[in-house]
């Protein structure tokens, strides 16, 4: 039921770091710091957005396959280190 939620717990934290850090850094380094206008600051959350997504894509990646992957033949669930195995031909 629960399938990919410890992927997802472990992908949250370094998503949530990045959009803060590169709000920050995109807000104050490109569009003036506190005196950025509201539409400055929209393209700044979405490239915010963007920043942090693509950086945690593989996490994300593999939280949907482990959800959606169906238990093995011998009865054991994909964890982590396994559907990483076979995703990445580790």
């Amino acid at each position: 039921m629960l399938k990919g939620n410890g992927v997802n717990v472990i992908r949250i934290a370094p998503f949530s770091a990045f959009e803060f850090f590169f709000y920050d850094l995109y807000k104050y380094h490109i569009f003036g710091g506190s005196t950025a206008s509201v539409p400055d600051k929209l393209i700044c959350g979405g490239l915010t957005g963007m920043s942090a997504s693509f950086l945690t894509y593989p996490l994300d990646y593999l939280r949907t396959v482990i959800g959606v992957k169906v238990v093995e033949a011998n009865g054991k669930q994909p964890t982590i280190l396994g559907t990483a195995k076979e995703v990445y031909k580790v």
